[in-house]
């Protein structure tokens, strides 16, 4: 889906006008019912999430609201937020012909901020379907909309200085079954970064092991950033989206779940590295007519040098056999390669023309030197 812009009203036609009109007025009869629980940021924007719905992907710095029942009402449709600008007005999006795509914008003082609603409208009865789930859920949503920039106060709590700091790692594992009825196992790994200020992040954090900046990282659609809280053993994680959650600290070990968490120590800047990681995956697709049995093969390496050189190679690969033993395969193979550089608990990697490809957290844990949640083999 393309960038939000800001719409132009010249350009839209009577019919969407009378449209949205009346969806409007309906829901403006709504908008004094009671609002979700559920209360979220995304940049500027506060919005309480409509009952039946959830959050879903940020994706290209855009928040996106998705059905929580797929087989429901309208459950292809989605809300979308976009980042605020400043005030410079821009084209209206392109809509489908099977799809029915309104754009809002919201004038603030220095500001635009805009959102959308979408839907399938492929017939009559998808677009009634899709126009009376704008008007019940979106509109109120829109019109309720509360604004940090406007004085709205931020969902995160301020941050205070705290007794945790340094960079935790930790995996679990699980099962499930595959579409080829075999068991899979599943590596969940969490990476978390803490600041005697007060704040932490999940994750990778773009700064590295530098304190970090809220509202720079939130200006451009990162929640991953929080504040924390430890009381007695318990470690509660506020977000900047408003999300919550909870963790038990244990002697030098912080327990997430089933998933312990122990303190890496980061490499020191301008660490040489001399090894290589590797990866391989197969995932089975399952039966096909003909009773094919089917897969997707990938992997790769990834090699560091001491004198500050990368290189990867990767590959992939489809396959397929029959019930009469015949069957066919094929592949791709793509390679890569640049310099690196270890910086405030980062390796970041460039490539030959000097653009950043990729930054990861850089340190040791366990005794092995982790790049990301990847181990490197020195071997």
């Amino acid at each position: 889906m393309s960038a939000l812009t800001v719409p132009d009203p010249a350009r839209t036609t009577a019919p969407v006008r009378l449209a949205l009109a009346a969806a409007l007025a309906a829901a403006l009869a709504l908008l004094a019912g009671p609002a979700a629980a559920d209360t979220r940021q995304f940049g500027n924007l506060i919005f309480d999430v409509p009952q039946g719905w959830t959050l879903g992907a940020i994706t290209d710095r855009q928040q996106f609201l998705i059905p929580r029942d797929f087989d429901g009402r309208c459950g292809s449709c989605r809300i979308q937020f976009g980042l605020g600008h400043p005030r410079v007005p821009g084209q209206p999006l392109d809509v489908a012909i099977d799809t029915l795509q309104i754009v809002f914008a919201t004038g603030l003082a220095d500001r635009i901020e805009v959102m959308s609603f979408t839907g399938p409208a492929a017939d009559e009865d998808e677009l009634t379907e899709t126009a009376t789930t704008m008007s019940q859920d979106a509109l109120p949503l829109f019109g309720s909309l509360r604004y940090v920039s406007e004085g709205a106060p931020p969902l995160m709590p301020p941050p205070r200085p705290g007794d945790l700091d340094g960079l935790w790692y930790g995996l679990s594992t699980s099962w499930t079954t595959g579409l080829d009825g075999m068991l899979q196992m599943t590596l969940k790994h969490r990476i978390l970064v803490f600041w005697p200020d007060g704040h932490f992040y999940d994750g990778t954090p773009p700064q590295g092991l530098q304190p970090p900046d809220p509202a720079a990282l939130m200006a451009v659609g990162d929640t991953d950033v929080g504040t924390y809280a430890l009381r007695r053993g318990r470690i509660t994680l506020s977000y900047a989206s408003g999300a919550t959650d909870t963790l038990d600290l244990r002697g030098d070990r912080i327990q997430d779940g089933d998933r312990p968490l122990v303190r890496g120590t980061p490499l020191p800047d301008g660490t040489p590295l001399s090894g290589r990681i590797a990866s391989f995956s197969y995932t089975a697709t399952g039966p096909i007519i003909g009773g094919a049995s089917c897969g997707i093969t990938r992997g790769g390496e990834l090699v560091f040098a001491a004198d500050g050189t990368w290189t990867s190679d990767a590959w992939a690969g489809t396959s397929a056999v029959f019930d009469t033993g015949a069957g066919y395969a094929t592949s791709a193979n793509s390679g890569t390669s640049g310099r690196y550089t270890v910086r405030d608990g980062l390796i970041i990697r460039t490539d030959t023309t000097g653009a950043e490809v990729a930054r990861d957290l850089a340190y040791r844990w366990e005794g092995d030197i982790h790049i990301g949640t990847d181990t490197l083999d020195a071997g």
